[in-house]
């Protein structure tokens, strides 16, 4: 998923993915936990602090319901008029204790330039993956992730998604960015908090066939 932007000084950018998936042997609507106590997070140190490119932060037991569990490795693969060129945060929430269905990344930048990051999740059988190059993939079927707070002229490029859906009250507007990608922009200066709408306004939901990464 790549996370725009637009025509901000020193932005605040954040966006909120829930996922919930159906697996295999009907877990249809099981959602995925991130902080859980006793979660094992690894390099969680990393989750408040700002990350150059390629720099990943992994959930172990994501999804509990299989054995071995699944874990979610999120990297922060590459970005564009970032401060430092790094990304603020790529998780701002699950550091700060409680038990969350979601990641929230964080941009941060002080050009009048667009500033994106790109954010893929991957998913492993439990305790396979070490680092790059290593773990074995779990493929999910009838994944769902769902993205919230686009707002404000900003946007979300998804690539590889089967269908998505938009709310009926929706303010954002989908078109084709690249082999494989859809980007929903959403109106300058309106925000998914005002008074007048809700934080449907700003949501998509992407639906995945069969896949073992969302990006």
């Amino acid at each position: 998923m790549q996370k725009n932007a637009n025509r901000f000084v020193r932005t605040v950018v954040l966006v909120a993915v829930i996922l919930a998936v159906g697996v295999g042997c009907d877990a249809s609507g099981t959602q995925f936990t991130f902080g859980v106590t006793g979660q094992a997070i690894e390099n969680q140190a990393d989750l408040g602090r700002a990350l150059p490119e390629a720099a990943s932060i992994t959930y172990r037991g994501v999804v509990t319901m299989f054995v071995p569990p699944v874990d979610a490795v999120v990297t922060f693969v590459e970005g564009e008029n970032l401060i430092g060129n790094h990304i603020s945060r790529i998780d701002d929430v699950t550091g700060s204790g409680g038990t969350f269905p979601f990641i929230e990344s964080e941009l941060k930048t002080t050009t009048s330039a667009e500033a994106w990051a790109r954010i893929r999740v991957d998913f492993y059988t439990s305790r396979t993956y070490t680092g790059p190059g290593t773990g074995t993939r779990f493929t999910l079927t009838n994944l769902s992730a769902h993205f919230y707070d686009i707002d404000n002229a900003q946007s979300v490029e998804v690539i590889g998604a089967t269908t998505y859906t938009l709310a009926d009250n929706t303010h954002l507007t989908p078109s084709a960015s690249g082999t494989g990608a859809i980007k929903f922009t959403s109106p300058n200066s309106e925000t998914t908090e005002s008074a007048r709408t809700s934080y449907t306004v700003g949501r998509v939901t992407a639906t995945y066939a069969s896949t073992s990464s969302i990006e």
